[in-house]
């Protein structure tokens, strides 16, 4: 497998997709971290990081501390753990507003179609 990701990361690389660098460089952190290299598991999931950073990509940081946090809950240092994981929350309650905010508008237009109808009747 992790000759096709690096396959898969020098395409990326070529074509500057760096979600795909970032997705790619993710999935080699995860196989070092069930192969149980948690030294190398830790760089990739770092890089993956830097770039999700650089892009603003929220969902991608979030997925990432999380990542790292099961890493370090796996090495015993809860400590370490619990940070990561608790910046992968904050990401997530952040989404998860945005997400109940956009159903709150939809159903606020979804009330006002309806009331507009039956004005019409």
């Amino acid at each position: 497998a992790l000759e096709f990701y690096n396959k898969s990361l020098i395409i990326k690389k070529e074509t500057n997709d760096q979600y795909g660098i970032a997705n790619t460089l993710n999935n080699i952190g995860y196989l070092f971290d069930k192969q149980g290299n948690s030294n190398k598991a830790e760089l990739f999931y770092q890089k993956s990081l830097k770039i999700r950073e650089e892009l603003n990509d929220k969902g991608g940081i979030s997925a990432c501390y999380n990542n790292i946090g099961i890493l370090y809950m796996d090495m015993k240092n809860y400590d370490v753990a619990l940070d990561y994981q608790l910046k992968s929350l904050k990401f997530k309650l952040v989404e998860l507003f945005q997400i109940q905010l956009a159903i709150y508008h939809t159903l606020l237009f979804c009330k006002i179609s309806f009331l507009s109808q039956k004005n019409l009747e």
